[in-house]
């Protein structure tokens, strides 16, 4: 009885996260195009639009020259993960200890996993070979994220090429604590756990998303 009970309280607390969820278009700033190093300069990520993981975590957001840029400034070491759709698929950009994109395409009610990561970029520092492969790797994929330990372990940035039009997104950070924990925007966690092995692996197979609840970006203009 004390299990159905449970799982009766579990369903209506992901009902009631799902209810909450806000459909306005996030305005994204123009700003000034910033050092992908792990590092946030003083002033930095001034000009973005900030927003609240959790009372310890902020995410940033801006736009320039063409390329969405995302910072993380965690008090924790971590895993972040950007969900984005482009095309009609949605492009899992993963920055660990190396980089890769995973993609998943739409099938009736779910979506199927048509491409598992391929790890790239696992140098660090800024050799001319990292910085040769780094480029590379955001001509091909058309993104760009620091790995673990490049600069502040707390640290994260990345570089998203843009495409004409709002963009849809879902933003995952997996606090490496223990236990582990899942931050996300902007859907409850609760509502984003059976994404964590996206994160952790192994990248499920088949997966719902609710895509018309991830955040839609609008960027603006001069």
């Amino acid at each position: 009885m004390r299990c159905i009970q449970w799982m009766v309280v579990c369903v209506f607390l992901l009902m009631a996260a799902r209810a909450v969820q806000a459909a306005d278009p996030v305005i994204v700033p123009r700003g000034s195009a910033p050092v992908l190093d792990g590092e946030l300069s003083p002033d930095e990520w001034s000009d973005a639009f900030s927003i609240s993981l959790n009372s310890d975590s902020t995410l940033f957001l801006k736009h320039a020259e063409g390329f969405l840029y995302l910072a993380v400034q965690a008090t924790t070491m971590g895993v972040p993960s950007p969900l984005i759709v482009r095309n009609g698929i949605i492009h899992v950009l993963h920055a660990s200890a190396a980089l890769g994109t995973a993609l998943y395409v739409p099938e009736e009610d779910a979506w199927i996993l048509s491409q598992s990561f391929i790890w790239q970029c696992r140098a660090r520092g800024f050799s001319q070979a990292a910085l040769a492969e780094r480029n590379q790797f955001l001509e091909s994929e058309g993104w760009l994220g620091t790995i673990g330990y490049l600069g502040s372990p707390n640290t994260f940035e990345f570089q998203i090429l843009l495409d004409e039009g709002p963009l849809q997104m879902l933003f995952l950070f997996l606090e490496t604590t223990t236990p582990l924990q899942l931050l996300s925007w902007p859907i409850d966690p609760m509502l984003a756990l059976p994404y964590t092995e996206i994160i952790t692996g192994p990248i499920p197979q088949r997966l719902t998303f609710h895509v018309e609840e991830w955040a839609t970006l609008e960027f603006s203009q001069p």
